[in-house]
């Protein structure tokens, strides 16, 4: 099966800072998307440009 990169992007609505990561896989999945908000929360302090737990998430109609 044909890998493929995947980018994901997270932009905090306040500030406008954005926290990007990417993903190779064969093809999009719901357990990518939970990896990546995962990583936007739980960033260590300081080096975590979005702060906190998002009051809502604004997503494609994707899996991901």
């Amino acid at each position: 099966m044909r890998r493929m990169l995947w980018l994901a992007q997270a932009k905090d609505a306040h500030s406008g800072l954005r926290h990007g990561m990417a993903f190779v896989a064969s093809g999009e999945s719901a357990l990518m998307g939970i990896e990546f908000v995962d990583a936007c929360i739980r960033r260590p302090d300081g080096a975590n440009p979005l702060r906190g737990v998002p009051h809502a998430l604004k997503l494609d109609n994707g899996p991901f």
